[in-house]
């Protein structure tokens, strides 16, 4: 679906368990994590899957996006 577009911050702790390997490449402005080195750039398409998540401290609801493809390991 190509019609929305949404921006977020991303947290490279939500993308996998423990601690990944992560490296920022300046020129390029992208994000190389993972064992194999998956790179994000900014402005690419992604697939994430939304939620809406209740903040626990004002009760108000917020978007969650989680990355699914490119998938990160």
């Amino acid at each position: 679906m190509d019609r929305f577009g949404l921006e977020g911050l991303v947290n490279v702790k939500d993308l996998g368990r423990g601690e990944l390997k992560t490296e920022f490449l300046v020129e390029e402005f992208a994000l190389k994590i993972g064992k194999e080195g998956t790179s994000i750039a900014v402005f690419d398409r992604v697939t994430v899957s939304i939620e809406a998540v209740r903040e626990e401290s004002t009760g108000k609801q917020k978007v969650k996006m989680l990355l699914v493809e490119p998938k990160v390991n």
